[in-house]
């Protein structure tokens, strides 16, 4: 029978969900639901997508976890779930951008990401984050955009009075050397292929063309290093047709005066591996391919060139050139391979840099005989890689000889370095060898080589050439531009993108690791010092989270913290032990215990000692360990290297004498050598060193991002630039600049700049009131800045205003300290004036306390004495009143005379007599019934005993006969359900399938699977006449609503978080404790107009009164009595937009003194008011 009654049960909650729009009774109550009256329904969001990052989305419906979501503008109607932390609110019109992204309503990756897709596609490829610059690679050549006439438009201009733009950061790090006086660094970071190399040209050309136009060919020669570096540093690649394959930090000197002086430039870590192979759409370095387009018939038969492929340096990656139609035709014919067309590029042409290249040349004061030189080892690099070595015998152990094709290229290539061919030969076959036990002055061995190593041994020697020619070239470059003078400089760093390609080796190693350390220093900077400065100078400003990178540079460094590292130290140690011995075993068995290649379904096929894998700040990468030790080992051998020291040419013996030793002490050197000459350890120091010069300079931050990955114009992919944005931190940026204050100076500095202008008068004003009167002079307002212990801060956006007070002439300071006596005077004048004014206001407030004080009194006095003294004075009254009537009676007597006295005396006489027998039979009779009035209650109590005692027989009789009664019918009911076991038994097993099947085809389910309702349907089941189940949706509608309110909270427009975080401060309270339910009350009148629109309240009078009821954190309800309006009382989930939209915490309600009410005096306001008693505490109801 219970198995039919539940049945019968979910058969009711069928019918009623089936018809969600029919009415719904619960205690006499009427309750109609509508699923449109959910405020968060339909709410546009920014949902993850795998192709555009973020796509607009509407919520459909909520739960406690996820949100179903339907994609917007889109024929499709299909919908989704997704996560609470993966979706952020959209603004209302998501087609406008901003400059700034500091401006976005809302500050979330989807908002980002939107407004850089805004901007791409209305060919605005700039974006500020405060004073960090965003730069999207256009691909594209926009004359317009870097012409002369916008490099005035810029000069001089505060960030943000002009659109984004790179040259607006290269003027903002003039100014700021000038007003520091301290020197700053301008970092361009990015990916492979995003525009670093051209917006650090963009950056020199900005400055040389507005403070060098005075010095002439310093200014010239600055602009045509980048000619040079990018023809000898400068790859195509397969993300990129100009990629640096070395890292380059340009320094521009100037003088006290603003003028530039000179330059400098330092590189490292050139992709030295690069010269002996490439990947099959990859270049070598420009330098081979404009040598060979560009030179002409008598430099291409002194440098014996001919067609590109015959060169194995050249052959093994793409043999195409960079060519347009005009440039193709004056290419000598048979220089390019027949079958292949010409690339094009709009930033690259093989024939026209070749010229170009001859005449930076030329502006740098580089001879003829030099230049020639250099192309004269170029073309040795060249015919040295054509050299080959086949083994002699069978067993391998008798060293190798060169083959016959290599004959002539031996020759060339001896012939081009200026030494001997037969000695060439000799050293690139053998190698010298001094036994340890005959000390410095032992014989030398000449060891025989295999083909292997000669090999080896001609690619060290092609590198170690080629790698001395760019150092001797940058040296060069470094000599033509003397900064004598310098006071400051602004450096430019440019470096290798963070690379994640097919085939991971050394050299992508060492460049993501420069790019760790570079994110992790942007990360101290803007995220980690920025937010320390705002602490010690009690700012109160929210702490942001974000991803630090310290444990991946720890696995590069000698740490205890890391016992497994993957450190330059054990390579090292590694490289200088014999290549099967148990201690190369040892050392290498700690490395690879990052990542395992197999760990990763794109890795699978390679073994786990073959590689490791590291997890970036911008990718995982699994690196290839084939080669790791011989390119960090790289060394040359000693032969080789003083056979170039021989070299008849003097430019070659010049690129080998720094690296020389001599004979004396050729064993300490060379194990020195041996032990400090690793690669590695040469790129660690000179990246310290570069840390640690821009660690003493100003910095500023330009982000480069790839908008597509086929380098096409007019592409813009979401995903791949939502992930770059994450990865350089600009998400974590974007919220630490919008809430805190980029720019500051200190009060001690801003008032030596006025000091000498102020007058006697203002020279006693206290620093920060001296700052106070100047930004109100200026238009600042309070909230666009903050005062610390020591500086003053300013928001974002208020860059104008910052520099017009530090950049100002003495005419305008006297100006401006002129109007800040004015407005001093006038504030003062206010001051005073509120202060008389609040004077008479307190004593008019006093008076009329006074005057209610004594009405107060008065009325209490009269009040005491009422009560005091009524009654006697009624006595009295009364009293008085019978006296008189005594008196009357008096003066009647008096007036009968002696006849009618005797009458009147008698028959009083008799009167009375009379009166006092009456009296006596009156107390006779009294006393008669009270004795009869006994007897007859105590028959009464006698009788009742009686009555009592006869009801408690017949219940006992009653009930003996009832109990007989139920055990016959049970008796009874026994054997009924005896005999009906087997028939009852089919039915219950029908009734279980028709149950089963009824709980399929219905939209409600089982208690605990609530979490799969609809939040409309969880909305009616609330209604539902069953207790039980209208308990089980109640709770799962808290639990979405406190998930959804939390979402809500985490993603307030950027406005309400900045007022509320400003009101506030991060300081947390401890004892800060809320219970489940806590209740409110506020006047309007204690409220600012921000606050009220943050509480919901609708009314404008003064006399509102807001009631707020919270459950846990957030709102639940709340009502709102104002003056001659009707009470307006919300339920979240029903009047969500109405509501407040803060947490408990947010609002500070619980500090409020008085603030906080009891349960049942809201309750009786609610239902007073016409609430639903349903929502009301048990208790009350």
């Amino acid at each position: 029978m219970k198995c039919h009654e539940d049945f019968k049960f979910q058969f009711k909650l069928r019918v009623l969900f089936y018809h969600k729009n029919s009415f719904f009774v619960r205690n006499d109550i009427t309750i109609k639901l509508n699923a449109m009256d959910v405020e968060g329904l339909n709410m546009h969001v920014w949902a993850p997508d795998d192709k555009d990052g973020f796509v607009l989305c509407k919520i459909v419906d909520i739960g406690c976890e996820w949100v179903t979501l339907q994609r917007l503008h889109q024929t499709e109607t299909e919908t989704f779930q997704a996560f609470y932390d993966n979706i952020f609110p959209a603004g209302e019109d998501i087609s406008r951008d901003v400059d700034d992204n500091c401006s976005l309503i809302y500050l979330n990756d989807g908002s980002l990401l939107n407004n850089c897709r805004l901007r791409y596609n209305r060919k605005q490829f700039y974006t500020y984050v405060a004073n960090i610059l965003i730069a999207i690679n256009p691909y594209e050549q926009i004359s317009s955009l870097y012409d002369i006439e916008m490099v005035h438009k810029y000069k001089g201009k505060s960030l943000g009075t002009l659109p984004p733009h790179i040259f607006a950061v290269a003027d903002k790090a003039y100014r700021d050397m000038m007003s520091n006086h301290e020197s700053q660094s301008v970092i361009i970071s990015g990916e492979s292929g995003a525009g670093k190399t051209e917006s650090q040209k963009h950056i020199i050309r900005f400055l040389c063309e507005s403070w060098g136009h005075l010095v002439g060919t310093i200014e010239q020669r600055i602009l045509e290093i980048s000619t040079i570096l990018e023809s000898f540093g400068n790859a195509k690649t397969a993300c990129n047709n100009n990629s640096s394959r070395f890292g380059k930090f340009v320094e521009i000197h100037f003088n006290e005066k603003g003028i530039i002086v000179g330059g400098f430039v330092s590189h490292y870590l050139l992709e030295r591996s690069r010269l002996c192979g490439q990947n099959v759409c990859e270049r070598n370095y420009h330098i081979f391919y404009q040598l060979i387009a560009g030179a002409d018939d008598q430099m291409a038969n002194k440098l014996k060139l001919n067609k590109l492929e015959i060169f194995d340096y050249l052959n093994k990656g793409c043999m195409q050139f960079f060519l347009n139609k005009e440039s193709s035709s004056k290419v000598i014919p048979g220089r390019k391979k027949y079958d292949l067309d010409d690339m094009r590029d709009d930033l690259i042409d093989d024939y026209n840099d070749f010229q170009r290249l001859l005449d930076a040349f030329s502006h740098i004061n580089v001879s003829e005989d030099i230049r020639d030189g250099v192309f004269e080892i170029v073309a040795a690099v060249l015919h040295l890689g054509n050299i080959e070595f086949s083994d002699e015998t069978v067993d391998f152990k008798s060293g190798c000889n060169l083959t016959k094709r290599s004959e002539i290229y031996l020759v060339n290539t001896a012939e081009l370095l200026g030494i001997e061919v037969i000695d060439l030969r000799k050293h690139l076959v053998t190698r010298l060898m001094q036994p340890t036990r005959s000390g410095t002055k032992g014989t030398l061995y000449a060891i025989p080589l295999r083909a292997s190593e000669a090999t080896a041994a001609r690619d060290a020697l092609a590198k170690a050439i080629y790698s001395n020619l760019f150092t001797a070239i940058v040296n060069k470059i470094a000599e033509c531009m003397p900064f004598d003078g310098s006071a400051f400089s602004i450096g430019v760093l440019d470096t290798a993108g963070f690379e994640s390609l097919d085939v991971n080796s050394y050299e992508q190693f060492c460049i993501n690791y420069c790019n760790e350390k570079l994110q992790n220093f942007f990360n101290e900077r803007i995220l980690m010092d920025e937010q320390n400065l705002y602490c010690k100078e009690q700012l109160h400003c929210d702490t942001i989270e974000f991803n630090d990178n310290k444990d991946c540079i720890g696995l590069n460094y000698l740490n205890k913290r890391y016992t497994a590292s993957l450190n330059y130290w054990t390579m090292n140690h590694a490289c200088h032990v014999p290549p099967r011995s148990i201690s190369r075993e040892q050392c290498m068995k700690p490395i690879f215990v990052i990542l395992v290649p197999q760990s990763s379904p794109r890795h699978r096929t390679m073994r786990d000692d073959e590689g490791f894998i590291i997890c970036h700040y911008a990718a995982d990468v699994c690196y290839d360990t084939a080669q790791f030790l011989n390119k960090n080992n790289d060394t040359l051998h000693a032969s080789l290297q003083c056979l170039m020291q021989q070299s008849r040419k003097s430019l070659v013996y010049e690129l080998f004498t720094d690296n020389g030793f001599s004979n004396t002490d050729r064993r300490d050197v060379s194990q020195s050598k041996l032990m400090n000459a690793s690669v590695g350890n040469k790129f660690r120091s000179q990246l310290d060193i570069l840390l640690s010069k821009l660690r003493e300079t100003g910095t500023h931050f330009v982000r480069c991002i790839k908008p597509n990955s086929e380098m096409k114009s007019n592409q813009f992919n979401g995903a791949q630039v939502l992930l770059q944005l994450k990865c350089s931190g600009m998400s974590s940026a974007l919220k630490v600049m919008q809430r805190g204050f980029p720019s500051r100076i200190s009060y001690l500095s801003l008032y030596n700049i006025y000091q000498k202008h102020l007058p006697s008068k203002l020279m006693t004003l206290d620093a920060q009131l001296l700052c106070k009167c100047l930004f109100r002079v200026v238009g600042l307002e309070e909230k666009d800045y903050k005062f610390g212990l020591t500086k003053a801060f300013f928001r974002h956006g208020k860059f104008a205003e910052f520099d017009k007070i530090q950049h100002l002439s003495k005419e305008n300071i006297e100006n401006l300290i002129e109007r800040i006596s004015s407005w001093l005077y006038r504030f003062r004048f206010r001051r005073a004036q509120f202060a008389v004014i609040c004077l008479v206001k307190v004593e008019r407030l006093l008076a009329y306390r006074a005057k209610c004080r004594i009405k107060i009194q008065s009325a209490a006095r009269t009040y005491i004495l009422h009560k005091l003294y009524r009654p006697r004075i009624n006595a009295l009254s009364t009293l008085s009143e019978l006296l008189e009537s005594i008196n009357g009676m008096y003066s009647l007597i008096n007036k009968l005379n002696e006849t009618d006295l005797c009458k009147w005396t008698t028959f009083i006489h008799i009167t009375s007599s009379a009166d006092r027998e009456i009296f006596h039979q009156c107390d006779a009779l009294v006393n008669d019934a009270k004795e009869k009035q006994q007897v007859a209650t105590n028959g009464l109590l006698e009788m009742q005993v009686d009555r009592e005692n006869f009801e408690k027989e017949q219940q006992s009789q009653l009930k003996n006969e009832f109990n007989q009664q139920i055990n016959e019918k049970a008796q009874e009911t026994q054997q009924m359900t005896e005999s009906l076991d087997e028939s009852l038994e089919r039915k219950v097993i029908m009734i279980a399938k028709e149950k089963s099947q009824m709980l399929e085809n219905s939209h409600m389910i089982q208690v605990r699977d609530l979490s799969k309702w609809y939040y409309v349907d969880i909305r009616n089941g609330i209604n539902s006449s069953d207790p039980k189940l209208s308990s089980a949706c109640k709770n799962e509608y808290y639990r979405r609503m406190r998930a959804y309110n939390e979402w809500k909270e985490r993603n307030l427009a950027s406005k309400e978080l900045t007022y509320m975080t400003e009101k506030n401060g991060s300081k947390e309270d401890e004892d800060h404790k809320i219970a489940s339910d806590r209740y409110f009350r506020i006047v309007a009148s204690r409220l600012t107009n921000r606050e009220k629109n943050l509480f919901g309240i609708m009314g404008k009078s003064h006399f509102t009164v807001w009631y707020g009821h919270f459950r846990n954190e957030f709102i639940y309800r709340q009502i709102e009595i104002s003056p001659k309006k009707s009470p307006i009382l919300s339920v979240t989930g029903q009047h969500n937009k109405n509501m407040c939209k803060l947490s408990l915490k947010k609002t500070t309600l619980s500090k409020r003194k008085g603030a906080e009410i009891s349960a049942a005096r809201f309750d009786r306001i609610w239902m007073g008011n016409g609430g639903d008693p349903h929502l009301c505490s048990s208790e009350i109801v």
